[in-house]
């Protein structure tokens, strides 16, 4: 047991490192960020609801890309590592084959967490903003290009440093620290000021996270057994599935005899309902100058079923790669 426990933090720290410096993590990131930025390119056309429009657009984007980015990296990191032999060398060490798996997916999950609140600051940013009003906009519009162009350049420094002298910091956190630290500035330099941030929008960054959860426990699950395209595509159809689970039950336990409805709702209970953590549609619709926060009983529950659907997922993933065969 104190092997197993010794084990998760360094393949954990192993994993987040490989995440991170995939290109899909900052290709995705990067998509993830523009989409957001232009949101209010795409609300013009709905006069009065701009800011509904780009958050709604918002968290919808924050939920999906991070989700792919995932599935991506479960997909390479560990149904790739299996394939190339490399997992054998892991697991000769003193690290169990469930700490391997637990470790693997943590370091995952941290990857995918770090995505979703760099897509949170900028969603922030953008809905402030919108909320400005003459030379606000154009103070903010300045102050975000500066940190921004700080923060790439910070990792740009970082890697040619690294590629000149063949040490230094890892670019990637290197750009992850400078750009956490420009938002703070940012946060600091517009703090007090009228329109306020409106941090009612983390709880759906806080949604999309629990949704991780399930996400990345199938994604690992799967990858156990499975090569880097089956175990994407597999993810893939899970998310699709999750989130039209509830219509697709309710509405083949209405058109299907009463004597198949309790195959319905066993068929409920195995797929899990993803679409508990769309919150976009209640942020969007809520009155954002005069927030409305949800309450945090219904994050409690959602976040305590991603926890014992994804711990489910987990105990399935440890015994499928008890029994690989890694020779």
């Amino acid at each position: 047991m104190g092997t197993f426990f010794r084990g998760i933090p360094a393949v954990a720290h192993v994993t987040l490192l490989e995440t991170v410096r995939q290109p899909v993590f900052l290709a995705t990131g990067v998509i993830g960020a523009l989409l957001i930025a232009a949101a209010p390119e795409f609300a013009l056309f709905h006069m009065g609801e701009e800011i509904k429009v780009v958050v709604d657009l918002g968290l919808s984007t924050i939920l999906t890309i991070p989700s792919a980015a995932a599935a991506l990296a479960c997909s390479t990191v560990i149904s790739g590592e299996i394939e190339r032999r490399t997992a054998a060398a892991a697991i000769s060490k003193p690290i169990s084959r469930e700490a391997f798996v637990v470790g693997r997916y943590l370091g995952i999950l941290a990857g995918a967490g770090i995505q979703i609140a760099c897509l949170a600051a900028v969603l922030l940013a953008t809905v402030r903003f919108l909320r400005c009003d003459g030379d606000g906009r154009w103070q903010m519009a300045a102050w975000c290009a500066a940190c921004g162009t700080g923060a790439v350049l910070a990792g740009v420094v970082s890697s040619l440093a690294r590629r000149i002298r063949s040490r230094g910091p890892d670019p990637a956190f290197s750009f992850l620290a400078a750009y956490f630290a420009a938002f703070g500035i940012l946060l600091l330099r517009f703090r007090g000021s009228d329109p306020g941030w409106d941090f009612r929008l983390l709880a759906g960054a806080l949604s999309s996270f629990c949704h991780l959860w399930i996400l990345c426990a199938a994604a690992v699950a799967v990858s156990t057994r499975a090569g880097l395209v089956p175990t994407f595509l597999a993810t893939a159809a899970l998310f699709l599935a999750g989130h039209v689970s509830g219509y697709i039950v309710s509405l083949a336990a209405s058109a299907l005899p009463a004597s198949f409805r309790p195959a319905a709702v066993l068929l409920r209970a195995i797929i899990p309902d993803l679409d508990l953590f769309n919150v976009a549609d209640a942020l969007a619709t809520a009155r954002m100058d005069d927030p409305v926060p949800l309450p945090p009983l219904v994050f409690a529950g959602t976040a305590a079923y991603a926890a014992l659907y994804s711990a489910a997922l987990l105990l399935v993933a440890c015994a499928l790669f008890r029994e690989r065969d890694l020779a």
